[in-house]
């Protein structure tokens, strides 16, 4: 498609996409309608290239969608924007939630609910592929590419529903209207550059966390943590953001040790 011509990205979904999709229940074909018209929706406003892709692969229990654009590549024009300088932190910020490099256009939800309702999805752009599963995350170094390439992929019967992934994130405030004001971090993503010792690293990890009242740090992956992280993110960050609430989940006896002893120090 030519992203020099607007779209409508539920059109798309509707006419060229969902009519090649077979057997999925309810909750499957809702969370990838969801997936793909936010995916969409993104290549047109942020990428920045003239052409967009869209592949579908199918077996008997799942399917996978793959959805690439020509443009400047999405790790890169986070770096832009956020003056980052390397694309690991770009990715570490992309999976905080909230991040948009349009907020007169976007709310920055969109790809972080993506990222949780969906078995795995990938992110490949420039020289770096980011993929996360319910188990794993990872970012590797991968031959350069043109653009971005995203895809998704999810059992064709699902049992969480999208609402469940909301409410799992939002609470309804006193106007009974949904809040995105938690977020869970996967601490793994950060390790990748190295063992997690400095402040500087929990700094870059605690960066916009104020942005909402309940912080996750989610240690699956993690075994070991420095005196200095740990108390740079456990002490150090609460102690100039009181109304957020971060919590230590996964996290091994050593680990949770040492977050209890620099605790103690508040």
């Amino acid at each position: 498609m030519n992203l020099t011509i607007p779209y409508d990205e539920f059109r798309v979904w509707k006419q060229l996409i969902a009519p090649k999709l077979s057997n999925l229940n309810e909750t499957a074909e809702e969370i990838i309608e969801y997936a793909i018209t936010e995916i969409l929706n993104n290549a047109q406003d942020h990428s920045g290239g003239n052409k967009v892709s869209i592949s579908i692969s199918q077996d008997e229990n799942n399917i996978s969608v793959t959805i690439g654009d020509d443009g400047v590549g999405i790790f890169k024009h986070i770096m832009a924007h956020l003056h980052l300088d390397q694309a690991l932190d770009a990715a570490i910020e992309l999976c905080k939630g909230k991040l948009t490099t349009q907020p007169e256009r976007h709310s920055g939800e969109g790809l972080f609910f993506t990222l949780q309702a969906v078995d795995r999805l990938t992110i490949c752009a420039n020289t770096h592929c980011l993929e996360l599963t319910d188990s794993q995350v990872t970012f590797n170094v991968d031959q350069e590419i043109s653009g971005t390439k995203v895809t998704v992929q999810l059992r064709k019967t699902m049992n969480r529903s999208l609402e469940t992934v909301f409410n799992a994130y939002c609470h309804v405030n006193e106007d009974e209207i949904p809040v995105f004001d938690k977020t869970v971090f996967r601490l793994q993503l950060a390790q990748t550059e190295g063992r997690l010792i400095s402040r500087s690293q929990a700094k870059r990890v605690m960066n916009g966390m104020e942005r909402f009242a309940i912080v996750e740090v989610d240690f699956t992956g993690v075994d070991n943590i420095g005196q200095g992280f740990a108390d740079e993110m456990f002490r150090v960050w609460p102690s100039f953001h009181k109304e957020t609430v971060i919590k230590a989940t996964y996290a091994n006896e050593k680990v949770k040790k040492l977050i209890s002893r620099v605790i103690a120090h508040c």
